[in-house]
């Protein structure tokens, strides 16, 4: 697991952060069009409620689908 490479200190804790951002990234846009969107996929997001919660608050998730969001509408990246 990731956090276990950064505790090991075979990563450094700033890899670590910028993937953890870039994972988070990833699980909001997911949520954003299969979950809210409805649109049809073949990821199995099941489990969000129960995994999500190891590395992200609820509320990050949601800022972070806010900005993609807006980023789809102003066409530019969130």
């Amino acid at each position: 697991m990731m956090l276990d490479l950064c505790r090991r200190g075979e990563i450094s804790k700033e890899t670590f952060l910028t993937v953890k951002e870039d994972m988070l990234r990833l699980l909001a846009e997911l949520y954003f069009g299969y979950v809210l969107r409805k649109m049809p996929c073949s990821y199995d997001l099941s489990g969000y409620k129960s995994s999500i919660p190891v590395f992200f608050s609820n509320g990050a998730v949601w800022r972070m689908m806010v900005r993609i969001g807006f980023g789809k509408i102003f066409g530019r990246r969130g």
